[in-house]
């Protein structure tokens, strides 16, 4: 009777384990593709498009193509030219109860209200999650903060 409990035990944790890796390989893309992305697609049918209306995260603004409709950097935000492309944190991305572990360094810029003692106003996080539950940041960009 133990031995059997023990299978059962062991088979559930395997396969929690394998649940818990799976969303954190599904977190891992949508935070790659989040911070790397300067346009994505709401849905890639040009005719349901037509028909649907959807708001787009702070800094972003609605397009449509022939491949469908979608969110893009507005001009103001599109830093593409710069060496920086700032991702402004929006009230979706604020106050998150938990934030994944994960290392994908951002530097979080904070706002021209916050005075700092040394340039740049700015600290690295470990993550976009990370820097927008911090409520100085205005903004984050990839990879940690210039020395």
């Amino acid at each position: 009777m133990k031995k059997k409990k023990l299978k059962l035990f062991v088979a559930s944790a395997i396969l929690i384990l394998i649940v818990v890796s799976a969303a954190v390989f599904v977190s891992i893309k949508l935070i790659k593709k989040e911070i790397q992305s300067e346009r994505y697609y709401v849905s890639e049918d040009v005719e349901f498009c037509k028909q649907i209306k959807f708001l787009c995260k702070s800094g972003y603004e609605p397009f449509s193509d022939g491949n469908g409709c979608g969110c893009k950097l507005t001009p103001e935000q599109d830093n593409s030219g710069d060496d920086e492309n700032k991702i402004f944190c929006n009230e979706g991305s604020r106050g998150a109860d938990v934030c994944i572990e994960l290392y994908m360094p951002v530097c979080g810029w904070f706002s021209s209200e916050i005075k700092c003692a040394k340039s740049p106003c700015a600290q690295t996080f470990s993550n976009s999650c990370f820097a927008c539950s911090n409520n100085n940041v205005e903004y984050y960009t990839s990879g940690e903060c210039p020395k």
